[in-house]
């Protein structure tokens, strides 16, 4: 896949519409997202996209930063705390957080 693919024309694209997307792309090549959610109805959701998109490989559903996380393999990390509760917690766990990359998005 070349990086073309990946480009999102520049226009305004819903949180869902995004994560959608992009888990369709992702699914299809050897990267594994995970879910960082604010409530027991967010994960449910993210049990649904998983059912929704055929092959996308899921490392970690989580509603809490964790020092487990740096045990993970995580390529893409989706945050969808609410703000500012999302940035604060990517501030002070950056570090310990298992992904190459972080999308901060109120997705469901």
């Amino acid at each position: 896949m070349g990086v073309g693919s990946w480009v999102i024309s520049l226009r305004e694209i819903s949180g869902v519409d995004l994560v959608e997307s992009l888990s369709k792309e992702v699914s299809k090549q050897p990267i594994t997202v995970g879910f960082l959610v604010q409530d027991q109805h967010s994960r449910a959701d993210c049990r649904v996209l998983t059912k929704k998109v055929s092959g996308l490989k899921v490392g970690l559903v989580s509603q809490e930063w964790s020092e487990d996380f740096k045990n993970k393999k995580i390529d893409i990390l989706f945050i969808a705390f609410g703000s500012p509760k999302q940035e604060i917690g990517i501030s002070d766990n950056l570090e310990k957080l298992p992904a190459k990359v972080i999308i901060v998005c109120w997705f469901f």
